[in-house]
């Protein structure tokens, strides 16, 4: 995420258009993103009519229809910030509290956004059993997300993405005996070490 607030802080566009609406993480809550969304569109739709001409609001306009209008609410976090220029439009499930604003400028308002992030404590909280192993991403005291195999950054991993399942795990069949003791414990450590591969990659 701070790889893409740098790429945008250095952007100029004529106009550049940020967007930032108030959303929720967790049914009911995110029902009313989508009004909330909308609202927020209609005041862009409004200032690019008023502020430039037709074919610049009109291609703004398309641009970020075909990016919100099929967006999925029960993926989002607690801020969703649209950055739409004539050529591109990134959209943006923050972990942050921001007020609700358009800002019209030649610049992407990116500013607090990079603030908040700089201040932020980011990191990824593995949760370990004998039978699975999950990765959670969180900054401050918000999870961002926990990864799943549809998750975009596992998609090339050389070790084996989360959540990772113990499959060669002990059988109880003999359970009391030092030999099958000792049979489970290898099991465990190399499951842990599999995850620990995971984990550095």
């Amino acid at each position: 995420m701070k790889a893409t607030l740098k790429s945008l802080r250095e952007t100029k566009a004529d106009p550049a258009v940020s967007i930032f609406v108030k959303t929720h993480r967790e049914h009911p809550g995110n029902e009313q993103d989508p009004i909330a969304l909308k609202n927020q569109l209609k005041v862009v739709e409004e200032r690019l009519t008023n502020e430039y001409d037709k074919q610049t609001a009109t291609t703004i306009l398309e641009n970020i229809h075909a990016k919100t209008d099929e967006l999925n609410h029960n993926y989002n976090l607690d801020t969703l910030a649209i950055f739409a220029s004539t050529d591109d439009v990134q959209i943006i499930r923050m972990p942050l509290d921001t007020k609700e604003r358009v800002v019209i400028s030649d610049r992407f308002a990116t500013r607090d956004l990079v603030r908040d992030m700089a201040s932020a404590v980011h990191y990824y909280t593995v949760v370990l059993t004998r039978d699975v192993a999950r990765l959670i991403e969180a900054s401050n005291d918000r999870v961002i997300k926990e990864f799943d195999n549809d998750s975009d950054r596992q998609n090339n991993m050389e070790n084996i993405p989360f959540p990772i399942e113990n499959n060669g795990l002990y059988t109880t069949g003999d359970a009391g005996s030092d030999r099958s003791a000792n049979k489970e414990d290898n099991y465990l450590k190399e499951f842990f070490n599999q995850v620990d591969k995971s984990v550095q990659e």
